[in-house]
């Protein structure tokens, strides 16, 4: 199953100092396995690279070290709340270690998923919801992220990596965003 690559940067544009790469369409790694609520399958999400994931579902997807550079995450819903989908909940997604450097995820749902030591370089996170203690990103980097109208309420972002990064307020950071 291939995606479409549309993944644009574009409240980021006037920031960005390094040039865009070029979009490829979205691959599924069927040489794989991983897991969604404790059953394995068959296609590993490992190489999304410029995949189409619009509005995707995406709550407990083992994203771990999955390559979605310039994927096109808007809308999409990655994390959780604590008690939601009850009687049946998948948790939140895994994108440890994940490259999502330049990918879309305008107003994407973040919260409590796990993006320690991902990489969001240039990554377009207008609007995204990346707040809902306890949320952690350890080791995540922000670098030349766009974070305008990003909620960060709650979140514990000491160990983030900033440089240049846009927080939601419109200023430009390497120490941090107010929380």
């Amino acid at each position: 199953m291939a995606g479409s690559a549309s993944a644009g940067i574009d409240a980021a544009a006037p920031l960005i100092a390094k040039a865009e790469p070029s979009a490829k369409s979205g691959t599924w790694d069927t040489t794989h396995t991983y897991a969604v609520n404790g059953k394995k399958r068959t296609c590993a999400l490992t190489r999304l690279k410029g995949a189409n994931l619009t509005g995707a579902l995406m709550g407990g997807a083992n994203l771990t070290g999955a390559d979605l550079l310039l994927a096109d995450l808007r809308e999409a819903c990655l994390g959780c709340w604590e008690g939601s989908w009850a009687g049946g909940n998948p948790g939140c997604a895994n994108l440890t270690g994940a490259d999502l450097d330049w990918a879309n995820l305008t107003n994407a749902f973040l919260a409590r998923a796990n993006l320690t030591n991902a990489s969001l370089a240039y990554a377009n996170l207008t609007g995204a919801y990346l707040g809902g203690s306890p949320f952690d990103p350890a080791g995540a980097n922000l670098t030349g992220a766009v974070l305008f109208g990003a909620n960060l309420t709650g979140a514990y972002v000491a160990d983030v990596v900033w440089s240049d990064t846009a927080c939601p307020n419109g200023t430009v950071t390497s120490t941090g965003c107010p929380t």
